[in-house]
């Protein structure tokens, strides 16, 4: 019996061999270069964040120093005029304190960033009157004498107070409000008719809304008026702040 020759199959034809595995290597190139991509752009991603993150913090640098060159003007600025309100309050406690020898009712605060000068009724207007009494005159007198020198620096805010006794049914003033209000304007023309810029001066009346004691008895006890009381809520108060200019806003401190 004749054996069959056995035959073997070459390298070619079991699949290409060598050219049968070259996608492996195409494969592996392809990965290999998309990581290199990844990489690259990893890189690049955190260098952009770097550059932010520079980018931030120099911007709130520039903001602190802003601040603090902001802050050190505000200090400076305060000193000034803290300074100064010591030299008007120096002036006006020396030069008034002939009339407080007169008993002349009046009081001089420092309050914060202002000086108060008040000045009750009874020695500076008549009884349901706005009209000054001599001595009411003479004290604006030299108070608008005493601020003349600073009132390119300063502003001045009149103000009218009364008790919570309603005005008289015959009286030509209708209400509280009416009468401290023509009060502090006549105050404050006297201050203009020494010169002093009526730019600079504001007036306003409040009637009852501001008293500084309550001149009511508890309303459990009937809520009667108590006249010595009323005696320290009319009044006239006088209020000086220094500011940068004129058109800058009186700031309203409310004890």
């Amino acid at each position: 019996m004749r054996r069959k020759k056995k035959t073997s199959l070459s390298t070619s034809d079991e699949g290409g061999g060598e050219d049968a595995n070259a996608w492996i290597m195409s494969y592996a190139d392809t990965v290999t270069l998309l990581l290199c991509f990844f990489i690259i752009f990893f890189a690049e991603s955190a260098k952009k964040a770097d550059d932010d993150v520079l980018i931030d913090l120099s911007k709130k640098m520039q903001v602190e120093t802003e601040k603090d060159a902001m802050s050190e003007d505000e200090a400076e600025k305060g000193r000034k005029r803290a300074e100064m309100l010591s030299k008007i309050e120096s002036k006006v406690r020396a030069e008034l304190a002939q009339f407080e020898v007169e008993e002349v009712k009046m009081g001089i605060m420092r309050r914060r960033k202002e000086i108060l000068l008040r000045l009750y009724e009874r020695d500076f207007f008549h009884i349901g009157s706005f009209n000054l009494k001599d001595n009411g005159k003479r004290v604006l007198n030299e108070v608008a004498t005493l601020l003349k020198p600073f009132q390119d620096k300063i502003l001045i805010k009149v103000e009218g107070h009364s008790d919570s006794l309603p005005v008289n049914p015959f009286s030509p003033y209708k209400t509280n409000l009416n009468l401290s209000s023509l009060r502090a304007s006549q105050a404050a023309n006297v201050l203009i008719s020494n010169q002093l810029s009526e730019e600079r001066i504001r007036v306003v009346g409040y009637g009852a809304a501001r008293p500084l004691v309550s001149d009511r008895e508890p309303a459990s006890e009937g809520s009667s008026y108590i006249p010595e009381k009323g005696l320290k809520n009319r009044r006239i108060e006088v209020r000086v702040q220094v500011v940068e200019s004129e058109a800058d806003n009186f700031v309203d401190l409310i004890l």
